[in-house]
């Protein structure tokens, strides 16, 4: 199945519109604003125990191979553009050293050791909480953006 470019660039502006906070965002226009999004899955997504279907259907995608990275990265430019088309925001991509092999997956050397606001470690079957060392280099990539 293929997308028609329509199709596309109608996930990719919704996709935007989620992305931005309530209408309040405004009366803030006058400062540098970023938002952060949440850490891209994990690569334990890719083992071949992992039961979701998302996991499987990731490792189907991977199979096919060619344009894969480079399509999720050009989605994911077109996505941050329209979020600042359509406000005064800063998207930080992900630290570039924390992405796996596929380019849009999250190492998962930086799920281990994932907490929970009550201090209990995430579960493993948890795929988008980060650690600590994603947290810190991450800061350096919002502070960066508010320059």
């Amino acid at each position: 199945m293929r997308l028609s470019d329509g199709a596309l660039a109608r996930i990719e502006e919704d996709l935007a519109r989620k992305a931005l906070p309530e209408a309040g965002w405004a009366r803030w226009a006058d400062r540098p604003l970023v938002l952060v999004p949440e850490p891209l899955l994990f690569e334990k997504l890719l083992r071949p125990e992992t039961p979701e279907a998302l996991g499987r259907g990731l490792q189907e995608v991977l199979r096919l191979g060619q344009g894969v990275r480079e399509l999720v990265a050009a989605f994911r430019a077109r996505v941050a553009r329209l979020v600042a088309e359509t406000a005064p925001f800063r998207l930080p991509g992900p630290p570039p050293e924390t992405l796996g092999e596929t380019g849009f997956l999250t190492r998962e050397e930086f799920a281990r050791g994932a907490k929970r606001l009550n201090g209990e470690d995430q579960p493993d079957s948890d795929f988008s909480h980060a650690n600590a060392e994603y947290g810190r280099l991450y800061w350096g990539r919002i502070l960066a953006a508010l320059g």
